[in-house]
């Protein structure tokens, strides 16, 4: 009989006693690895999911030649399992919803919610919040329940418009986690697009494959294709590993290559001209008709083989 997942809230009840950053829902926040490299191209405040894996990936490589060094033959389990959470990082890749930086996500969300922005009677409000209060007091349900409610500015009032507006507008600038909330929107209509033929995410890689339509999260038995493309270069990873456990050299051979790769793994983490390994996210520069942004461009040389057949963006005629 399967297991039954947890639920977000058995999560939550599961890390309660931990401090507040290390609980589920902060730990959740926390999710920038798992999104795409800045479209600036310049490293971003926050590793992605490329970064992520070149750092696991690197050290499943130097423990493998430390192995070797020290006589011992095959991939090592140690390996096996920082390559195995290397690949959480790879396949985000492979997923419509990751497609884009997360931090350009907020800050263009940020940019849409405070532009144009007007004052209030006291507090702040902007276009956008006047649109989201009216939207919402509109609906019979909840003005009947807010109906019942007061909210305090500076003094307890009715639940008008502009006091609804005002308070969203104080929640924005207190709490910047606030626009995790756009990320997460585009994160789930990208995932989505694929059940929806005519706004599906038509993908390309560096390797030839002909285009494909990308799935998400969620959608992976909508596209087989996704799926197959995907183990490729998961397969392809741990080939890497198996690569270098045959290498034959001396000890000393072996020392200088751990060395260095673990001086890059230490000092050349972040996307640099010229990678060191291979390189397993390769996208061209083309605007995202759901997002209007542009997916990183990536190039680099391989000194193994290349797991190169992560997604990119087919370009389209303008419409």
């Amino acid at each position: 009989m399967a297991e039954r997942p947890l639920s977000n809230a058995e999560w939550a009840n599961a890390t309660k006693a931990r401090p507040n950053d290390q609980q589920y829902v902060e730990l959740a926040k926390r999710n920038d690895p798992h999104f795409a490299p800045p479209t600036s191209g310049a490293p971003g405040p926050t590793n992605d999911h490329k970064i992520e894996w070149r750092k696991y990936h690197q050290q499943a490589l130097i423990a493998t030649i430390a192995s070797t060094a020290s006589g011992k033959s095959g991939v090592t389990q140690e390996a096996m399992v920082l390559n195995g959470f290397a690949a959480h990082f790879l396949t985000d890749a492979f997923a419509a919803g990751h497609l884009v930086n997360k931090d350009d996500a907020m800050a263009k969300g940020q940019a849409a919610w405070k532009a144009p922005s007007f004052s209030g009677i006291i507090f702040k409000e902007s276009a956008f919040t006047k649109s989201v209060a009216r939207r919402v007091l509109s609906d019979p349900t909840v003005a009947a329940l807010m109906a019942k409610k007061q909210l305090k500015e500076i003094d307890w009032g009715d639940v008008s418009e502009q006091r609804f507006s005002e308070f969203i507008y104080q929640i924005s600038d207190k709490k910047p986690a606030f626009f995790n909330a756009f990320a997460r929107l585009i994160h789930d209509k990208l995932n989505e697009s694929i059940k929806d033929p005519s706004n599906a995410l038509e993908v390309t890689n560096a390797r030839g494959h002909p285009p494909w339509k990308l799935s998400g999260d969620k959608t992976l038995s909508d596209s087989p294709e996704t799926l197959r493309i995907m183990q490729a270069a998961v397969a392809q990873s741990y080939s890497n590993l198996e690569a270098v456990a045959k290498l034959t050299a001396t000890p000393s051979d072996q020392n200088r290559r751990k060395n260095k790769a673990r001086r890059i793994t230490e000092t050349d983490t972040r996307n640099t001209p010229g990678d060191r390994l291979a390189d397993a996210v390769d996208r061209e520069p083309a605007r995202s008709k759901a997002t209007g942004t542009k997916p990183r461009t990536f190039r680099g040389r391989v000194h193994l083989r290349e797991p190169g057949s992560a997604p990119r963006r087919e370009p389209r005629a303008p419409s």
